[in-house]
């Protein structure tokens, strides 16, 4: 799909799932940014969203929502789902604390499937022990803060590019540059076949490299 310069939407119901990066520059992956601005003729069409998260997710659904508007349509429903995070620590993804996550999430399977099934307009949905009803104040407290976490961001993205005066889309793609293989790679082109973006090359069976 990424490769067509628009998305005609035939079907009437069209759900995008995805996870949640970079929450303080609104949390929607770059490659899911540019897939929805494929879209064509969406005005009339019931668009859902579940969006997974490691540590919250508070602006993700709205900037996604801003976009499918800016398509003429509008996101029906979206749901977000705590999932175990990427980031290293025995308190953050122990095995007590992923099987509590999986159980909230197969409590709410049928809910969620339910409201879909239904076509019903639900603007945020946070079926999860740590939002759910605190979501509200939650998103009061954690707005005033996410600029605190920018500077911090910036300069992250920064350390991997060639340039500093670049937008923030632009620079995130500048972290394939941190990618990287050692001697326990055995050459199996997986990562080549699967790469969403199509900028892992395989040279001389067993070297990757990251090509913007």
């Amino acid at each position: 799909m990424m490769d067509k310069e628009s998305i005609q939407l035939n079907a009437d119901v069209i759900g995008i799932v995805f996870p949640t990066y970079y929450e303080t520059y609104g949390g929607v992956p770059l490659i899911v940014r540019r897939f929805v601005n494929k879209f064509k003729n969406i005005g009339s069409k019931y668009l859902f969203a579940i969006c997974t998260y490691g540590g919250a997710s508070v602006t993700a659904l709205k900037y996604l929502d801003k976009i499918i508007k800016s398509h003429g349509g509008k996101l029906a429903a979206g749901f977000t789902v705590n999932m175990p995070s990427n980031l290293a620590g025995p308190n953050l993804n122990n095995t007590k604390k992923q099987q509590k996550m999986f159980h909230i999430w197969n409590e709410n399977i049928e809910v969620i499937s339910g409201y879909i099934n239904a076509k019903k307009e639900i603007k945020l949905d946070t079926p999860n022990v740590l939002f759910g009803k605190a979501y509200v104040l939650i998103k009061l407290i954690f707005n005033p803060l996410i600029f605190l976490f920018k500077p911090s961001t910036l300069n992250q993205l920064k350390k991997y590019s060639d340039s500093s005066d670049l937008p923030y889309e632009e620079l995130l793609t500048t972290m394939d540059n941190s990618f990287y293989i050692n001697e326990k790679c055995v050459g199996c082109q997986n990562c080549s076949r699967i790469c969403p973006v199509k900028n892992i090359k395989i040279v001389d069976d067993t070297i990757m490299a990251a090509s913007l």
